[in-house]
């Protein structure tokens, strides 16, 4: 699978992804190739919080709802 991900990289920006040594390297050229800088946007999404859970995650007093349905 990372090879493939890597021959598209290598097929749309023409370089070979072993020539390059870090991430900083790797922005630089798709930089050149989109013809301005990289910007970071914050992803957001209702379904899925940020630790990566889907459900959205509640604290309970155990103790407490154990008596309850006692």
């Amino acid at each position: 699978m990372v090879k493939m991900k890597t021959m598209y990289f290598e097929k749309k920006f023409g370089i070979s992804i072993d020539d390059l040594k870090s991430t900083i390297e790797i922005d630089d050229v798709i930089e050149k190739k989109i013809g301005r800088a990289l910007r970071v946007k914050k992803q957001e999404s209702l379904l899925i919080n940020h630790a990566g859970c889907v459900f959205s995650l509640k604290d309970y007093e155990i103790d407490k709802k154990i008596e309850s349905l006692m």
